[in-house]
């Protein structure tokens, strides 16, 4: 499969309304429409989630920002007790906008980011999305990715 059929199947097709695979530059390996994350917005992801949870404090701090939409992080781990790859799980700022959820997870060559909202998920929900989202994060991973 192509990466943007891990996109569209794996993602899109779970309930993400936005998605993308990337390389830790924000290089796009796939992408729904128009979700491109920038170059800095990649290594800043890559950069807190690479290494010790130290790395972590900032965005707890300061949210992050995916494709210029900014994130209060809800939950963060580089090492997390359930076998997670490192993630984060963020809640968009914007009035309006707060039922958007993302989720970031890093592989040694990717970042796997999504977005979902529950009003557009297929009636499925943002946890069940997430597991689903995280499962191809072990696949990738599995692969060597």
């Amino acid at each position: 499969m192509s990466w943007q059929q891990y996109v569209d199947k794996g993602m899109i097709g779970v309930g993400c309304m936005y998605a993308g695979i990337f390389d830790h530059k924000g290089a796009r390996w796939g992408t729904s429409k128009g979700f491109l994350i920038s170059p800095a917005e990649a290594a800043a992801l890559a950069k807190a989630l690479s290494g010790s949870s130290k790395n972590l404090d900032p965005v707890y701090e300061k949210g992050v920002s995916v494709c210029g939409q900014k994130y209060v992080v809800a939950k963060a781990d580089v090492i997390d007790e359930e076998g997670w790859p490192p993630f984060i799980i963020g809640v968009c700022k914007e009035k309006g906008k707060q039922g958007q959820k993302l989720i970031v997870v890093w592989t040694e060559k990717a970042l796997i980011v999504g977005v979902a909202d529950e009003k557009y998920s297929k009636g499925r929900s943002i946890g069940q999305i997430f597991v689903d989202v995280g499962k191809l994060a072990d696949y990738v991973i599995s692969v060597g990715y």
